[in-house]
């Protein structure tokens, strides 16, 4: 009888090492150039933060008579009214009121309402089944957008 040995197939865990000592140089070229290129590119592109939230809209009437499609009725109204009421000034100035009292836009010359107008630029609202979805994007410091979007809404 002939002995058989058996052959394996691929590389063993000699073979790899091997491979990479022997490109060791083309490597650490690879890895520092991809790394600069990323240090470059995190300097250069501003930061985009982006804030949501999403809010269901629900009518619950103290009557139990009350109808599901009255509730309904009622609860799609209410969120109608809240897409506007979002964006409106009233709402807008307390957001501006409590940015100034924090200490944002302090060294700022831009006008109350010029303020408003650029933070109701980046939102927006979209009500769908009774579901308010509301986003809020800006290129700064992300404390600020977590301000703006936390205590307000």
């Amino acid at each position: 009888m002939v002995n058989e040995e058996k052959v394996e197939e691929g590389l063993t865990l000699k073979d790899i090492f091997q491979i990479i000592k022997k490109h060791i140089i083309v490597i650490l070229i690879c890895v520092i150039g991809f790394s600069a290129l990323g240090y470059v590119y995190s300097k250069v592109k501003a930061p985009t933060y982006q804030a949501n939230a999403t809010v269901l809209v629900q009518y619950e009437g103290g009557d139990p008579n009350t109808a599901i499609t009255t509730e309904y009725s009622y609860s799609k109204y209410i969120s109608d009214t809240l897409v506007v009421f979002i964006k409106e000034e009233i709402v807008l100035q307390k957001v501006v009121d409590k940015a100034r009292a924090a200490g944002y836009y302090a060294d700022s010359e831009l006008e109350d309402h010029q303020i408003m107008k650029s933070i109701a630029s980046r939102i927006s609202v979209s009500n769908e089944a009774l579901i308010l979805s509301i986003s809020f994007v800006k290129s700064c410091s992300s404390s600020f957008v977590i301000f703006i979007l936390g205590p307000t809404i």
